[in-house]
């Protein structure tokens, strides 16, 4: 099966596929940031075409692929962002490209996926302006929201996710993956021995104790709690700070002692709270690892849609049992 990713980051949708050992070839990617490309390419083949630009893949000249992932820009929707300008924003309008792309090229399938807030957007009348859009380009949709946590990770991550069908395949809907049992918490993903850098100076611990009485900023999690906040492209280094004791001011509200230890997550942490192996590479600054980490999708979610997609519907793609 050939394979196209958009807006590919770090190619959490190929670390799936070679994980679930799916007979495939990805002939396109794109992306963007130089340093999300380092970081695909030291763990990855490198595509038969990668663009930079998703304006400059020209549909009729690219290669034909049956499958087209992509996790369009979610500032415009997400909780996090400032403005929140939809399809309007610069960033929202990069799906329509991608439309073109399905349009032209005709793939038998996609799968999106994008923030919790697109679903609220404008009062919801976003998320069905691109429903609407998907259909337009010959597709039979179905989505649902999924979290990270009901996928064996502690870590609270919601993402809307899409699967179209292409219309003449008469495969009107899909069934999403069931969710799998969370067996495990944070201390089983926290590192032994993280760098003395990660560790919050005590000076600082006064703001951050401000900062977790506003439920909005809140951002502690004890090493023993069911999961991490969502990491953000914006603070996967400062939403997350991990301590091994704390009191409370009221209900389940975090304050400090003054001699505990307060941490950050490590980079390797993160990874392992999106599902990437501790054997994947990151040839990039702590700081553009982080934004790499915020942005991506999570392994374990897109690799069960890829079994009920793939594996199910078309078991020849397994190249092992």
């Amino acid at each position: 099966m050939n394979i196209a990713t958009i807006f590919s980051g770090i190619g959490a949708p190929e670390q799936a596929l070679k994980e679930l050992a799916i007979n495939h070839k990805v002939v396109l990617a794109c992306e963007i940031d130089k340093h999300a490309r380092n970081t695909y390419l030291a763990n990855h083949s490198m595509p038969d075409c990668f663009y930079k630009d998703v304006y400059d893949i020209a549909p009729d000249n690219c290669p034909d692929f049956d499958l087209l992932i992509f996790g369009f820009p979610c500032q415009s929707y997400s909780m996090m962002g400032r403005h929140r300008k939809g399809l309007e924003d610069n960033r929202g309008k990069l799906l329509y490209p991608v439309l073109d792309i399905l349009k032209i090229k005709q793939p038998r399938y996609f799968i999106a996926e994008n923030v919790r807030g697109l679903m609220m957007h404008d009062k919801g009348a976003t998320f069905q302006a691109v429903l609407s859009m998907f259909k337009e380009c010959g597709y039979d949709v179905s989505y649902k929201l999924l979290n990270t946590r009901s996928f064996g990770i502690p870590h609270n991550r919601e993402r809307v996710f899409f699967v179209g069908f292409r219309k003449d395949l008469q495969e009107s809907t899909f069934s999403f993956p069931a969710p799998i049992t969370l067996t495990s918490i944070m201390r089983d993903y926290l590192e032994p021995n993280p760098a003395p850098h990660y560790y919050i100076k005590p000076a600082q611990k006064l703001t951050f104790n401000k900062r977790a009485l506003n439920p909005v900023t809140r951002c502690f999690c004890h090493i023993d709690t069911p999961f991490a906040y969502c990491l953000t492209a914006q603070g996967a280094r400062n939403r997350n700070l991990v301590t091994p004791d704390f009191r409370y001011a009221g209900v389940r509200i975090p304050i400090l002692e003054p001699d505990t230890p307060v941490r950050r997550l490590t980079v390797r942490e993160c990874a392992r709270l999106q599902g990437f192996a501790d054997s994947f590479i990151f040839p990039v600054t702590e700081n553009q690892a982080f934004q790499q980490l915020g942005n991506t999708i999570t392994v374990p979610v897109i690799k069960e849609i890829f079994r009920q997609l793939l594996c199910c519907k078309v078991p020849e793609l397994l190249a092992a049992a």
